[in-house]
């Protein structure tokens, strides 16, 4: 993927100058950041059993029912 950013890096930067390129670049990776994060609880939920499966991560211990917190 690298190769294709810098190519569409040098063609933007060619039509708009270095400058701006940067600024749309930075607005891209922060754009990206927050949508990643948006979606970090459901990544959360989702990879937490794989974990716990593979041993990386200690299983969280069971709630008895009627136990409360």
């Amino acid at each position: 993927m690298a190769p294709f950013g810098s190519l569409l890096a040098g063609v933007l930067a060619h039509a708009i100058g270095a400058p701006h390129t940067v600024i749309v670049s930075g607005v891209a990776c922060i754009l990206g950041g927050l949508w990643f994060w948006s979606r970090l609880p459901r990544l959360r939920k989702d990879m937490r059993p794989i974990y716990e499966r593979m041993g990386i991560i200690p299983q969280a211990p069971l709630m008895e029912e009627g136990a409360e917190n």
